[in-house]
């Protein structure tokens, strides 16, 4: 069977009402078929690296001046194929941009990922230079070790690759056939080839400064894990309260390392010879070239939210020659510095000059800073509301990912003088081809607490009829494909008449503490204990921007649901519990539930509940947090029809099954879907668009009214009409108390 790249063979027919949309756009704007077939270029079963050769400015990145008179509708296939961008390498010379590109396929439940290099000095032209592997790299950690647990696409893909020092190949993990090794890719479109072949999955890995050995680590041999771990399911897992375990893989984890508890093996393999031997600790690698300058930031002697730990209120320094220091005078170089993948400041070759980016506290907009060090001063080079990442300088050039609410990923180029982007790839060209409805950004506050959103609207709002309302959050990252978290597709909804207000609060600072662990304790204890400023300070935000927008008539104040994924369920599930402002839910679990204290999950168990102050012993009364946040203690206090899509994970370790228990016994509407092989964010194709579609379908019933042509399953309407009488029932038994 021939592999198609890019030219999707026929799916079945749930999936085929989103393509045939797709590619009624794709076809004109090319002219012939958009999607080569690779047939033609030698490449069969997955691109053998025997048969490669590359293909020259591939369809998916053609630049073209096509103009898209943008008809088509969004829906949930249309989100679940975006087609995404990964780790990214400029080349040492600066002539070749070395990328990683995968396309989801709902059909097969699987990626097709490949890599690609672009000419940076001949127009962009992109050739396709290798493949990419199976999806789910370093799933062997999964086996006995849970210090990285199951690594998502979304994860590995976002690894950059590395580059030789000479700039003709560069280096990557890939796995085939259960075993992780390290791949060669070259840009004058030689075969790909293997380079290592070790008994033990790669690790890591790095090319010597000369570029004539590769040194690599490997953790144990793979027979070594599977007689281990057939050897303790013969005797049976010894478990104890601090016991993980991987509902995954029906073991526990173990810690990292237990095999070679020193530490990885270290090899080393001579270029050219694919033979390694054991690393020597005297095996020179010659250091490479000491920068003058060296970039350093200084913690802020402030209060702290939990989101300003990760991001960082920083100052920025500048260490010269010696011992001598250069600080930043610039009120801009103090406040929430970003860190953007691996790195937060890139200084130049020559040091002159350090690109940072920071964020507006009040707006929230990113602001892409030069600071001249040598002639002390400022400039701002780009203020943009889109989301950068992953970024590399490069010849007066900083290379970044870029995404946005009505831009779906690319990888541009910002010029060091104009500030203006410039897209070097885009996966995704024929978006411009969707109807896309009025994109609003709002700010507002409750008492001292801030809010922002993004407000999506139907393509058909005319600005005078409100339309229902779906609250989705709690963050304004991914905004384009659903809060991060893959749960309720912004654009899609919005096409069926819905608008969506994503948005994300600010918690209250925290006072400094000593460590990490510290600050995280202080955290869970100030957010789920006394008013439990978790759930009821988002929601009375909710509220607010509700009654603005109900009052401005842009949207229906009756007709309002909500979806929920992590931190997101909190103000979803007090609000459920306390109003009737939601019509409906869709949540991507039921967080708080007590037995889950139980359970060998101190991610959500004890640990956390302990931590949080929630949970006591069952015997004793719960907390105010655990009494204010739980649907199953307050099943009977809700009566909006409740959606779980959970993943397999989080159904055993957060015990979805008792909150489902404790509803049916209550009669109150709640409908569970589990999906196999997920953690917290999903990442299966099929998964995902199954996900999305249900969600879509879930809040046009309930707020629209509208039943689906293409329904997810045949037996879901009359699922949903019974729900419906049922709790019309109850609110109408409480009326008459």
């Amino acid at each position: 069977m021939f592999k198609f790249y890019g030219l999707k063979p026929t799916l079945n027919t749930a999936v085929n009402v989103g393509l045939r949309s797709l590619n009624a756009v794709r076809r004109p704007a090319r002219g012939a078929a958009v999607w080569l077939i690779l047939l033609s270029a030698g490449i069969s079963q997955h691109g053998s690296a025997a048969n490669f050769k590359p293909q020259k400015n591939h369809s998916w990145f053609e630049k073209t001046e096509t103009i898209f008179d943008a008809t088509i509708d969004i829906n949930a296939a249309t989100i679940a194929q975006l087609r995404g961008l990964g780790g990214f390498s400029i080349s040492p010379n600066g002539k070749h941009l070395a990328f990683i590109a995968y396309e989801p396929n709902v059909d097969s439940n699987s990626f097709d990922s490949r890599w690609f290099v672009t000419d940076l000095s001949d127009g962009g032209l992109v050739s396709e230079v290798g493949d990419a592997g199976k999806d789910e790299l370093f799933d062997w950690n999964t086996r006995l070790n849970h210090a990285r647990g199951l690594r998502s696409p979304a994860v590995n893909w976002s690894a950059r690759p590395k580059w030789s020092p000479q700039g003709e190949s560069f280096l990557y993990l890939k796995q085939t056939d259960d075993q992780v090794q390290i791949w060669q890719s070259f840009v004058d479109g030689a075969p790909s080839r293997q380079v290592t072949f070790s008994k033990g999955d790669v690790i890591d890995f790095e090319w010597s400064n000369d570029g004539n050995l590769i040194l690599f680590s490997t953790y144990a041999t793979r027979e070594e894990l599977l007689s281990t771990q057939e050897a303790d399911a013969r005797s049976g897992f010894r478990v104890d309260t601090e016991t993980r375990w991987s509902y995954l893989h029906h073991q526990p984890y173990r810690p990292i390392y237990e095999l070679l508890p020193e530490g990885p093996l270290e090899w080393e393999i001579r270029v050219g010879t694919f033979t390694a031997k054991p690393r020597e600790t005297s095996t020179p690698n010659p250091p490479g070239l000491v920068p003058s300058y060296r970039v350093r930031f200084v913690e802020l002697d402030i209060e702290k939210s939990i989101d300003q730990i990760r991001g960082g209120q920083r100052r920025v320094l500048i260490d010269g020659p010696g011992d001598s220091t250069i600080e930043c005078s610039f009120s801009e170089c103090e406040g929430y510095i970003l860190s953007l993948g691996s790195e937060r400041a890139w200084l130049d070759e020559d040091g002159q000059f350090v690109l940072f980016w920071t964020r507006d506290p009040e707006s929230y907009e990113l602001d892409l800073l030069r600071w001249n060090f040598g002639s002390q001063t400022i400039e701002r080079l780009l203020r943009t509301r889109d989301l950068y990442s992953k970024c590399d300088l490069k010849n007066d050039l900083l290379y970044c990912l870029r995404k946005g609410p009505t831009q779906t990923n690319q990888l541009v180029s910002i010029h060091l003088v104009t500030g203006e982007p410039e897209v070097v790839v885009d996966p995704n060209p024929d978006w411009k081809g969707f109807r896309q409805g009025r994109v609003q950004y709002i700010n507002w506050s409750v008492d001292e607490f801030q809010a922002r959103g993004i407000l999506f609207l139907p393509p058909d709002h005319n600005g005078s009829d409100p339309v229902p309302l779906v609250v989705n959050g709690y963050g304004l990252t991914d905004s384009l494909e659903a809060d991060g978290g893959v749960h309720c597709p912004t654009h899609a909804m919005a096409s069926e008449g819905l608008a969506v207000l994503l948005y994300e609060w600010d918690p209250a600072p925290l006072p400094i503490a000593q460590s990490r662990d510290q600050m995280s304790k202080t955290y869970w204890t100030s957010q789920y204990t006394g008013t439990v400023p978790a759930g009821s300070t988002p929601f009375k935000l909710i509220q607010e921007i509700v009654r603005r927008l109900d009052a401005e008539r842009t949207i229906d104040s009756s007709k309002v649901g909500i979806c929920g994924f992590s931190n997101g369920m909190n103000p979803a599930a007090y609000g459920l519990i306390n109003s009737d402002l939601f019509s409906a839910a869709s949540l991507a679990w039921v967080r708080w539930n007590p037995s889950a204290y139980y359970l060998p999950a101190p991610s959500l168990g004890a640990d956390i509940l302990k931590a949080a102050g929630m949970f006591n012993p069952i015997e004793d009364q719960p907390t105010i947090g655990m009494a204010a946040l739980s649907l199953s203690l307050n099943a009977n206090h809700v009566d909006a029809p409740i959606l779980v899509q959970a993943s397999v994970s989080e159904y055993y370790s957060a015990m979805q099954s008792e909150a489902l228990r404790r509803f049916h016994d209550a009669g109150k509407p709640m409908e569970m879907f589990v999906f196999p092989n997920e953690l917290h964010t999903f990442f299966h194709p099929a998964h995902v668009y199954s996900r999305y579609k249900r969600n879509i379908q879930w809040f046009d019933y309930w707020l629209n009214g509208n039943e689906a042509v293409d329904p997810i399953d045949a037996d879901q309407y009359d699922r949903w009409s019974t729900m419906g009488m049922a709790a019309g029932e109850e609110r109408a038994s409480i009326a008459t108390e």
